[in-house]
Formats: structure tokens, sequence, C-alpha cells
């Protein structure tokens, strides 16, 4: 079984499971008499309880005060300790007599160095009234073979580097040439099985410390069911009434349903009864909760009949048994008929304290993990916190350390607030952080889950996040190419566009300066030609032609200069349209004896205006103001230029007689003419009649692109 297996490890190890508190190494330094040759000074730290083993006077020194020292490994720095002296020959009594035990914080201690005594605040010992006390001086007065004494006292200092024991001479069971003795021995002499010393005792994982035991019978009076749980090994109690047999058990109510890690059932320190621990079974139940509790695990313990060392404990884990190992009731059940058969020294319940990573810093910075640690790349420090959140364990009574397989694969142990401080973190990969808390009787808690931490790659190192940048930044560069191409066709179209339309335009300018001032220059040559001849024209019909001359080539000039004009780039703004027709319509209507107006509102002059549009919009007006001369019979004309964000208008509005009833062909020709090349580029015209007032407005609406 496993927990025989731990008692037999302990001895082997020379170190036997300790109780809530932490055990101080010391080592023999000196004694002021010599030993017995088989029971050297060294004998009492070598950690073996066995009746044969421990320290004696030689034969002649007992009767005299004597000393012994024992140097601490590490200074020892505890609010309190707990000194434990156990007497276990079996043959005779064998304890000291009178005693004190001191301390120092000398260097190297010392027989005649600076000690100070301490003061116990409890003493017990395995047999009732064993004990007596007065100041520091501590009398064994049981005359019992296999004596186990424990004492309790405040550290009158810190930084504790030795014990001293100083043995007092008193009246005992000496020789009568010796009245007084050290020893409780026939011959005046004793024998230190083990002299064992722990920090701190109530500084505790052991949830069971102080708590009130029941019992299913009768258990000796002085020898109360608290022994049980009051932290000493060498207090101890048993049932009285053999007729119970197996119906005997005791019962510890830990408060709540907890998780366990270990039990610890300690037998009598003393060894005085050879099968005190034996034979017996452990159940932890449910809550009850107001109905019968429900066992959750049990084990049979030494159904053979074998029994712990002496000093020794069973140590019990979840294996040892089968179900959960957890519950709120412990029970401890005698399976044998003897008479104090299950003789128990102390019970010790350890909870699963399942240690957690908390306040995790890289350089500085605080990270939130979540199913897993992520830590950022390239940085210097990595900080962290173990902690337990386990119930009923007193701050302060753990230790803990961790470990990374694959990075960190041995246990290091943390300062004793668990903070730990990795400089420099764990290389690039993918771990697995391995919690452990340990317990104050020294048994290490692996009960929690590792924690997943993973230690980001440098960017330029992470093949996938590489793969993504290179996937994007392939897409956005086929993106941006397609984009630019897209562009550079669009651009090329509008080119070609814009040069067909220049072309067009060079062709219909061609073709205006072919038909119109080509046919006025061929009437002007005839005029011209008519006039020379003077045989065939009178002088009165000679003026009229020159006079006709005259006009048709003002007229041509006219047309040239609006030719000219329409084709200088400078004028390809709404600016440079309303400047013409604010120089041409009132000259042309003064001409013919009307009067002409102007209302020009422009809100970007500098938008630009297309060649072809500027050419149709102003031969669009021509018609307008031409229509009114004919036909209108008007005698003003208002002209409205008014330039929106997103938009030209233009309207001419005459006070004349309207639209006539019968209109010629003439007039139905250019009315038709305006519509057509408003619509050839993108615009509208629209002709109103004012009615009873009379005349006439026509209105060209021409939309205007976004400036880029």
């Amino acid at each position: 079984m496993r927990a025989r297996l731990w008692c037999v490890l302990s001895l082997l190890a020379g170190w036997s499971p300790e109780t809530s508190a932490v055990p101080v190494h010391v080592r023999a330094v000196e004694a002021s008499a010599p030993a017995q040759e088989a029971h050297p000074l060294d004998a009492a730290v070598d950690g073996w309880l066995t009746p044969e083993n421990g320290w004696s006077l030689k034969e002649g020194t007992q009767f005299q005060e004597q000393f012994a020292v024992f140097a601490c490994d590490q200074p020892l720095t505890a609010s309190l300790c707990q000194v434990q002296l156990s007497f276990l020959a079996p043959d005779s009594v064998s304890h000291f007599g009178d005693f004190e035990v001191n301390v120092t914080t000398d260097p190297k201690p010392s027989i005649r160095g600076l000690w100070k005594p301490l003061v116990p605040e409890s003493v017990f010992a395995n047999f009732p009234e064993g004990v007596l006390v007065w100041g520091s001086v501590i009398r064994i007065q049981t005359f019992q073979p296999g004596t186990v004494v424990t004492l309790r006292a405040q550290t009158p200092f810190g930084g504790i580097t030795g014990f001293r024991l100083r043995l007092l001479a008193s009246p005992g069971r000496g020789s009568t040439e010796h009245l007084n003795s050290v020893g409780r021995s026939p011959d005046g002499n004793f024998r230190l099985t083990e002299f064992q010393i722990e920090a701190d005792p109530l500084h505790t994982s052991n949830i069971a410390f102080g708590r009130q035991l029941f019992s299913s019978g009768a258990v000796p009076a002085e020898l109360p069911l608290r022994n049980l749980t009051d932290g000493f090994n060498s207090t101890y109690t048993y049932q009285t009434k053999s007729w119970m047999k197996d119906q005997f058990f005791f019962e510890l109510d830990l408060g709540r349903t907890i998780a366990l890690h270990h039990i610890v059932v300690r037998g009598r320190a003393d060894g005085t009864v050879a099968d005190q621990l034996s034979n017996y079974r452990v159940e932890l139940l449910t809550d009850p909760g107001g109905y019968p509790p429900v066992v959750q695990w049990q084990a049979r313990i030494r159904a053979d009949g074998s029994r712990p060392a002496v000093g020794s404990a069973d140590i019990l884990a979840a294996l040892d048994g089968s179900g959960t190992f957890s519950g709120r009731l412990l029970r401890i059940h005698n399976n044998a008929p003897q008479e104090q058969k299950l003789q128990l020294a102390e019970l010790e319940v350890y909870p699963a304290l399942q240690p957690r990573a908390r306040d995790w810093l890289a350089d500085g910075v605080a990270l939130n993990p979540g199913s897993e640690v992520v830590v950022p790349p390239s940085i210097h420090k990595l900080a962290f916190t173990i902690f337990s959140e386990a119930e009923g364990v007193i701050p302060g009574a753990l230790l803990y350390r961790w470990r990374v397989p694959g990075w960190v694969d041995q246990w290091r142990e943390t300062d004793p607030d668990g903070r730990v401080v990795l400089c420099p973190p764990p290389p690039t990969g993918a771990f697995h952080l391995h919690l452990q808390a340990r317990h104050s009787d020294g048994l290490w808690d692996g009960t929690g889950y590792p924690v997943p931490l993973r230690v980001a790659l440098p960017w330029w190192r992470d093949a996938r996040l590489l793969t993504s940048l290179a996937g994007g930044v392939a897409v956005v560069s086929a993106t941006l190419w397609w984009r630019l191409y897209a562009w550079r066709m669009k651009r090329r179209l509008a080119l070609a566009q814009q040069t067909l339309e220049l072309h067009r335009e060079r062709l219909r300018i061609a073709r205006d300066m072919h038909d119109e001032m080509g046919a006025r220059l061929t009437y002007i040559a005839l005029l011209a030609d008519r006039t020379g001849r003077e045989n065939e024209v009178s002088p009165k019909e000679r003026a009229g032609l020159l006079e006709t001359l005259a006009a048709n080539a003002r007229s041509a000039v006219d047309a040239l200069d609006t030719i000219v004009w329409a084709v200088n780039p400078q004028h390809d703004t709404v600016a440079g349209v309303a400047d013409y027709l604010s120089d041409y319509a009132p000259g042309y209507l003064k001409a013919a004896g009307i009067e002409c107006s102007l209302d020009i509102s422009l809100a970007e002059p500098e938008h630009a205006l297309p060649l072809l549009a500027r050419h149709e919009l102003l031969m669009a007006v021509k018609e307008a103001l031409q229509n009114v001369v004919k036909h209108a019979a008007a005698n003003k004309v208002r002209v409205t230029v008014r330039q929106e964000k997103t938009g030209l208008e233009i309207s001419v509005r005459d006070d004349g007689h309207g639209e006539p009833a019968k209109p010629d062909a003439s007039c139905h020709h250019g009315l038709a003419n305006m519509r057509q090349r408003l619509s050839e580029i993108g615009g509208h015209c629209e002709i109103l009649v004012a009615n009873g007032s009379g005349g006439t407005c026509v209105r060209f609406t021409l939309p205007l692109p976004a400036q880029s």
C-alpha cells in the first residue's frame, strides 16, 4: 500500500512526516560530558526513532548539571517554535528529570556562549499529568517507559543559530551515593532517542488543526478528543470499550465539502503498544443536510495487521481508496475487536491547493490571459505570482515551485510571496507552465492544471504571419495594379474621347467656316464684280451694292471672330461664356433698336466648360436673340446668367407679343435647332410664354460636372 510505502521511505531518508510545522534541521556541536560509545550525541538528531537509538552520558557524569549544544543549518526566524523530545527505550524509564531549552544567536554556538531560555506556553506528554513546569524549567514526573514530551514557546528573538539542552541534577531514582541526577533511569542516566525542532507550528495548511472531533464511543477522560487535532504528537487518545468492536469510529466535521490532497493519521509516538494503529477504515462522506450522509471515498488501511514505525504515520491519498477524494465528514473506523486497538496521536487533513498564476507582467505591462497566456515577442522580463485560494489555509503557510518542460525541466522554488520573475523569459514557442504548492507538512501538491503559455514569434519570423502578409501584399498589389491599369485605360479612353471630340469640333469648325465664310465671301466677291461693271450698274444702284458689300464683310468678320473665340482655350470657363454674352448681346440688340439688360451671378466663375458645350450653348443663345429680333417686336430684352455648383442657367426674356399664333417655318426651325444643340451637350431648352403681360422667355439649363 502507498501509505506504508510513505512510512518506509521516510525512515530510509532519516525523516518522518512532520505535523503542521516546518522542520528545523540541526546538527550536534558539543556536550559538557562525554557520551557512551554506543549512544553518541549525534544519535539524538539523526532522524531515527527506534528504541535502540539515542544519546546517553558516560557512566559517572550523570550526577551533575550537563549541557548539549546543537547548531541550526540555517538561522531560524520564527515567532513560535515547537520542541519534541522522545525517550523510547522500551525496558525502563529513560527520560530527563528537570531541564531547560535555551537559544542563542552566536555565529558559532558553544556551551559558554550567550544563551536565553525558552519559556514554554504549553507542554504535553504522552502520559496524563506527566510534566510539571515552573518558569523555563520543565520536570518530567512520570515513571513510565516510552515518554514523549512536546513544548511550544515564543522565540525571544530572530536569527536563532543554536539550541542548548540544560540538564539539571535533581532528586530521582539514582544511587544512594548520589541523591541528584539528570536522568530518571535506575542508574540516574537517560537515553534521548530524538531531539526535534519545528518552526511556526501554527503556520499550517492542516485544516483539521484545532477542530473538535466526535466519537461513537467513550475515550479516557484524561485523554480528550482534542488531543487528535492539537498539533502535538505526544498526546493521543483511544476507545475504552472493547465490546463495541468495529462499531467505534472517530468523526471530524470539516465544516463544508472540500476536495482533499492527503490525510495524515499518526499513531502513538512512544512505541509502548505494538498494535496501536492497525486494521482500520477511513471514509469521506457528503454533507448530510438533514439526510444520512453518503460515502464519497473509502479505504481499508493495514488490513494485514501491519503497523507504522514508531513516530511515523500513514499518509493517505486518493489512490489508496476508491471514490471521489472529497467530503465534509472524515471518519476513522476500528476494524479490530481488541480493546484499545485504535490509538491515535494526531489527525491531519490537507486540502487540494490547486495552485494558479496571476498578475502577469511583460516588461512591466500587464497581460490579460484567457485560455492561454500569450507573451509578446522580444521582451526582457516576464513576471507572475503563484497563489492558492484553498479555504481554511492560513495565508503564508505555503511554498510554491514551478517548471516549464522543454525550457526549465527542473522544479524551481519561489520566494515566500509566490512571485516569479523570469529574466530572460522563455524562448518563442508553445509551453505549459506546471505549478505546485507545498503543504506545511512538506508534501507538494500538484492538483492544479498546467497553464498554457505561448511566446509569440517576432513578426519577421512568424511563417503564418509572413504568409498572410505576403498574401495580403499580393492582393493589395494586384488591386493597386488593376486600379492603376483601369485608371490608365480610363484616362486613355478619356483622352481618346477628348481627341475624338476635338476632331469632331475641328470638323464642325471647318464645315462652318466653309459653309458660312465661304458663302459670305462668295457673295462679297459677286457684289464686288457687279459693282466693278460700270456700264451695267447705275450710280444709285452701285451705292446700294457697296453698302450691302460692307454689311456682308462686317458679318463675315463677326462670324470669324466668333469662331476664333470659340476655339481659344482661355475661354473654356463659365466666366468666358458670361463675358462673351455681356459683350455680344447688348451690341447685337442695339443694332436692332432693342434695349438690353444683363443679370449675371456666378458661384464658380472658373468652372471649366468644354469647347463643344461652350460653342453649342452660345449658338443656341444667339439663335434665341435672333428670334427676338425677327419675330418678337420687342422693345426690351433681359439676359440672365445664373451659375450654381451643379449647373448653369441662361435665360433670354423679352417684352414682345409672345410666340406668334402662326409661326413661319424659319421660327420652327430655329426653336428645333436650340433644343437639338442643348440636347447634344446634355442640357435642356425650355420656351415659356407669359400670360397676359406678353413676352417670351427662353431658358437654357446645362449640368456642370464636378471639378476634379
